[in-house]
């Protein structure tokens, strides 16, 4: 197919349910939303980290929406508890989007892990509700970072993210 068939064909399978929360609106299974009494398709903003977010009325009131939090709350059968993970495309809580993510870089390439040069040491600690657990300390980089996979997996279980995959 050609670039300008492609562009002209239209789009196949798209499904439209009722926004949950609004329910004068559609949201498509393309994260398209629309206003039912009209059938207009919104115009999405990029504002929220280069998301797709629209603006919906409810009671005389203006809400801002993501585009794809809206369709995961249509089509996703997302829970009170959870939202959509764009990293991974699936509905997960809050603290396994948070603890799935790499963090900023420590003097070490593993995450938990640092060199503490008064001791010569290498260091694994873990964070749990803004506060830090030691780990200990460990002659190697590589034990230190196999021990915060340890206590990381325990801590959040298979949402944890993992210096070494799991055999």
């Amino acid at each position: 197919m050609t670039l300008a068939a492609c562009q002209l064909a239209p789009r196949r399978l798209e499904r439209w349910r009722q926004v949950p929360e609004f329910p004068a609106y559609e949201v498509s299974s393309a994260a398209r939303v629309r206003r039912i009494s009209t059938g207009k398709v919104l115009k999405p903003h990029f504002v929220f980290g280069g998301y797709p977010v629209v603006s919906l009325r409810r009671d005389g009131q203006t809400f801002k929406r993501m585009t794809d939090r809206l369709r995961a709350a249509a089509f996703g059968n997302l829970r009170e508890d959870e939202q959509l993970d764009h990293r991974r495309g699936k509905a997960a809580s809050r603290a396994e989007i948070v603890h799935g993510s790499r963090v900023r870089k420590h003097s070490s390439s593993y995450k938990g892990v640092s060199f503490v040069r008064a001791r010569g040491r290498w260091y694994a600690s873990i964070r749990h509700r803004g506060k830090t657990r030691a780990i200990g300390f460990f002659d190697n980089e590589c034990e230190a970072a196999k021990a915060y996979d340890c206590a990381a997996r325990k801590q959040w279980g298979p949402a944890a993210f993992q210096n070494f995959a799991r055999p």
